[in-house]
């Protein structure tokens, strides 16, 4: 398989309690390459939950191309919070190639168009949601804690709007004969654009490159440990001193688990406000260059969408 990443594990109890060995841990991670393991064994808020919305993941991929397409996401939603990408939208991991996997995005609120399927998984997803901003409370306060920030000006109070959030269900479609390369990286290299990213799967195929590093480590699931990185938006507040891990999904042709079957995961991303500028926090650096203008949220995510499907 290759090397495999050594991620700090960030136990939320332990962070819930102030604990402050476990906040200079989580600072640690956030400064280091962004990314870490979320131990949620100590009171499994997400039990139940991840199998329900894979359910749902499954019954939607499996809807006809006709039906997903009435819902396409360029079409429905301007920043992309709501609607179907099918394969090969995005320029692919490999040069000349476009990406392998098909997405659907479910934004935050519960009235946005979408196939009669979604209806069903309403309430659990609603419940993921809570769920993942309550965590994202913690790590916020946590990281605010770490910086020395004050609470009107903290990483909690620009996210207290989840306008701009989303659940991303994924799909990658498995290799289709052994000497067929098409799908051995369907995602290209990128970093999140958004504050963080709570990833769940059981299956391999996440790969990171550390900073400064020209490798790339495979991130292996771990049941009851979301994967959690943090993005861009968090990058820029913290004027760089957090770290947005550059990402991709591998898969094998031919390979087993990491190649010919289909990979599902899910993910809740959050964003800060729409409002918010996105230019460092008072007291972690300057606002930006004279002459630059600062854009808001809404205007940052629209900039890197056009760019992504350039």
């Amino acid at each position: 398989m290759g090397p495999v990443a050594q991620l700090q594990t960030i136990n939320l109890q332990a962070l819930k309690r102030g604990c402050a060995d476990e906040v200079s841990k989580l600072l640690g991670a956030a400064e280091q390459n962004g990314i870490f393991y979320l131990d949620l064994t100590d009171e499994v808020p997400l039990d139940g939950v991840p199998d329900e919305i894979d359910r749902l993941s499954r019954s939607l991929f499996g809807l006809s191309a006709e039906e997903k397409m009435r819902f396409d996401v360029d079409k429905l939603d301007p920043y992309k919070l709501n609607g179907y990408k099918p394969v090969g939208r995005n320029a692919g991991g490999i040069p000349g190639q476009r990406d392998g996997f098909e997405s659907y995005a479910i934004s935050s609120n519960p009235d946005s168009p979408a196939p009669p399927v979604v209806a069903q998984f309403r309430p659990e997803l609603a419940e993921f949601q809570s769920i993942c901003l309550d965590l994202a409370q913690v790590l916020f306060e946590s990281l605010s804690v770490a910086c020395g920030l004050p609470k009107e000006s903290s990483f909690q109070a620009c996210h207290s709007n989840p306008a701009l959030n989303l659940v991303r269900l994924l799909r990658y479609p498995g290799a289709l004969a052994p000497d067929n390369p098409h799908f051995s990286i369907p995602q290209p290299a990128h970093t999140d654009m958004g504050s963080l990213t709570f990833l769940c799967t059981d299956a391999p195929g996440l790969q990171i490159q550390p900073v400064g590093s020209s490798d790339w480590l495979h991130v292996l699931p771990k049941r009851g440990h979301p994967v959690v990185n943090l993005g861009d938006a968090m990058k820029t507040l913290s004027n760089g001193r957090f770290q947005s891990v550059l990402h991709r999904v591998i898969s094998v042709p031919g390979g087993g688990i990491l190649g010919a079957e289909d990979r599902y995961s899910f993910a809740y991303l959050l964003r800060p406000e729409p409002s918010t500028p996105m230019a460092p926090l008072p007291g972690l650096g300057s606002v930006g260059s004279e002459g630059e203008p600062v854009r808001t949220c809404e205007e940052w995510v629209s900039m890197k969408f056009r760019a992504l499907r350039a």
